[in-house]
């Protein structure tokens, strides 16, 4: 049985991504992975990176430890495992398993869930720039010289293929599986099963970079309408309100239960970076699983859903009224169709059972 090491920094547990990779290989494989946090499966050979700190680089230490250390750690633990095959999450781990794996280098997955060297806070200083235009050097000589580049989006696929003239770029979405999950929350679901306004929901990080405090300025114009669900963790450290409730993360078994619960499913982020102008979240496909309408920001991908699908509006969340205008509809729409349309395009096209497929052909020609 072939050995298979993938490696990703996220906290596991709460990355559907990798949890759908592992079960869909688990069978077939000798099964390691690195990680970070606390995560127990049989099946799998677990190794902690144990990161406590963050990506923001708020200190020297901070970037030191991020950027050398543990990258340095990810080479020492790929030379050890010796894998068959590595599957490398993001740049942060295939740019030491490439070094490690150098001799079998068309054995390496590099997976680049966003657009690397365009995330938040690269340009904030002199040092995190000069930094990042080395990664982009290296990012776009070293995937010349793999076999199987992944990403998550054709809008991005599309995107590294004119930036770095390349075409071996395969696009694996973040579909959710048709049928694997357990329970709904009990404490959402006691709020919130007397509520008898139109229910929203988000589900993700409560910050700035996700636009929350924009869209729960807009909430308030619909306090008798409307009823707004946050579900994630509180960075903000805000307090409810007359039509806004806002809970902690939740496991990722009880999400698309969970949102069973609510109505329409909203994801208001600003199109004012490269990733986000060509992204194509799972928070969409979450809540197509789970019946619901939905209410995104607009770009490429986004747009094209929502008018195959037919099953909720987008809009440009830098922009208070296209959002007012576009929630007023919602008043006026079938929400029961939309939510039909949601549901029956995710048991046709947008699950990971039909999507896995790619990814499983990629591993037999490994």
């Amino acid at each position: 049985m072939k050995k298979i090491f993938i490696l990703t920094f996220s906290d596991v547990k709460n990355d559907s991504r990798i949890l759908r990779y592992l079960q869909s290989v688990e069978k077939n494989y000798d099964l390691f992975l690195l990680g970070n946090g606390n995560f127990t499966n049989k099946k799998v050979h677990y190794i902690d990176i144990n990161y406590k700190l963050n990506r923001k680089n708020k200190s020297i230490f901070d970037f030191l430890y991020y950027n050398f250390y543990l990258r340095f750690k990810t080479y020492i633990t790929v030379k050890n495992v010796r894998p068959d095959i590595v599957h490398a999450n993001d740049f942060e781990t295939f740019l030491p398993s490439y070094f490690a794996f150098i001799n079998k280098k068309d054995s390496i997955i590099y997976d680049s869930h966003e657009i690397w060297c365009e995330r938040a806070g690269v340009r904030k200083n002199i040092l995190t720039r000069i930094f990042n235009y080395l990664e982009y050097l290296l990012e776009k000589r070293l995937i010349k010289k793999i076999k199987y580049f992944v990403t998550v989006s054709n809008s991005i696929k599309n995107y590294f293929e004119e930036k770095y003239q390349t075409k071996n770029i395969f696009v694996v979405r973040n579909f959710p599986y048709l049928n694997s999950y357990s329970e709904f929350e009990k404490t959402i679901f006691d709020f919130i099963k007397n509520e008898k306004r139109i229910k929203f929901v988000y589900i993700g990080p409560i910050s700035s970079e996700r636009n929350i405090p924009f869209l729960l300025e807009v909430f308030k114009n619909f306090e008798k309408d409307y009823h707004l669900t946050l579900i994630g963790k509180n960075l903000l450290k805000l307090s409810d309100s007359q039509n806004i409730k806002i809970f902690d993360n939740i496991e990722e078994k009880k999400v698309i239960p969970t949102l069973k619960l609510f109505d329409i499913g909203v994801h208001p982020l600003k199109t004012n970076n490269l990733n986000h102008k060509f992204s194509l979240p799972n928070k969409i496909f979450q809540y197509m699983a789970s019946s619901l309408a939905i209410f995104v920001y607009e770009n490429v991908e986004t747009l094209k859903i929502v008018e195959r699908c037919n099953n909720g509006f987008t809009a440009d969340f830098s922009e208070r009224k296209n959002v007012l205008e576009k929630l007023e509809r919602f008043k006026k729409v079938d929400l029961k169709k939309l939510k039909e349309n949601s549901y029956k395009n995710f048991i046709e096209f947008y699950n990971w059972e039909r999507e896995k497929i790619v990814y499983l052909n990629i591993l037999k020609n490994l």
